[in-house]
């Protein structure tokens, strides 16, 4: 089960993917399992669902795991993505990461997101 943890209590349904929504959220989060080249590796999608928001960074598990670009392994940073309604943003999980906790700091406050195994 995902949870959007502290501002909003909601609570989202966790389907084939894992998703953190709440209705009054700036932030959908989507965790992908995807296979690049026979290794599983999760892909993050963050999704506006406000008319503009600026994602300033991206913190996986407290900073104790990292994000990578999508097409070469290293770290990545977004440099302030601005995000219009319905954009992507999309970040890729360290291999051997287990997701726990996202946070996201933007223009509009930090919003922490909780993932679990339902």
């Amino acid at each position: 089960m995902c949870k959007k943890i502290g501002v909003s209590a909601a609570l989202a349904m966790i389907f084939m993917t894992h998703v953190a929504l709440a209705q009054d959220d700036p932030l959908q989060l989507s965790l992908v399992p995807s296979n690049i080249g026979g290794l599983q590796i999760d892909k993050l999608i963050i999704t506006s669902q406000v008319d503009s928001i600026t994602i300033n960074d991206v913190q996986l598990n407290r900073g104790n795991c990292k994000a990578l670009s999508p097409l070469v392994r290293r770290d990545f940073s977004p440099n302030s993505r601005a995000l219009k309604f319905g954009q992507d943003y999309e970040v890729w999980v360290d291999f051997g990461c287990h997701l726990i906790e996202v946070t996201v700091s933007t223009d509009q406050g930090e919003l922490k997101y909780g993932f679990s195994e339902q």
